[in-house]
């Protein structure tokens, strides 16, 4: 659940803010040929190369809600999300605490170091947004079609996710 939740809310994110996946990644250059008739061909821009994201969002009070990195494979076209437990312990610089007091401390940037010690993925940019900003992107969308290629019985504390393998 939290994988599916967290792919959609940054795709919901990148286009609510008109941004585009394929500025997070290099773009291979763009090939121009003109003919004998004057007439000129532009080859379509194909986008390669692989980007860390540090997706953070906090409360209103600044708080540490959720975070993860989604690692984005233009090459390949997949997206890979991991997700950490706000309370997991890291050590950072010396110092052992938990990702919700090292983003206290330190921000987002404070996160994203701990994050990249804590699990090896170097973060290439990081965005953090609100959770009432979140809310706003996620119901910009409207419906949201999701394609599950495998059955999904998710409990958490408060709410249950039940999804059937397919699109839904």
């Amino acid at each position: 659940f939290v994988l599916v939740l967290a792919v959609v809310s940054f795709l919901i994110l990148l286009k609510s803010a008109n941004y585009k996946l394929s500025n997070l990644v290099d773009r291979k250059a763009t090939t121009t040929t003109e003919t004998n008739t004057g007439e000129t061909t532009t080859l379509p821009v194909e986008y390669s190369g692989k980007a860390n994201v540090l997706a953070v969002c906090s409360d209103s009070g600044g708080n540490l809600s959720f975070f993860g990195v989604l690692m984005l494979d233009m090459d390949s076209k997949q997206i890979s999300v991991y997700t950490f437990d706000n309370a997991s312990q890291c050590i950072l610089n010396g110092k052992t605490d938990t990702f919700t007091n090292y983003y206290s401390s330190g921000g987002v940037t404070g996160l994203k170091q701990a994050v990249e010690v804590y699990s090896g993925i170097t973060v290439d940019r990081y965005f953090d947004v609100t959770e009432t900003n979140f809310k706003k992107i996620i119901s910009s969308f409207g419906d949201v079609t999701i394609n599950s290629d495998e059955k999904i019985n998710f409990k958490g504390s408060g709410y249950v996710l039940n999804l059937e393998k397919g699109e839904q």
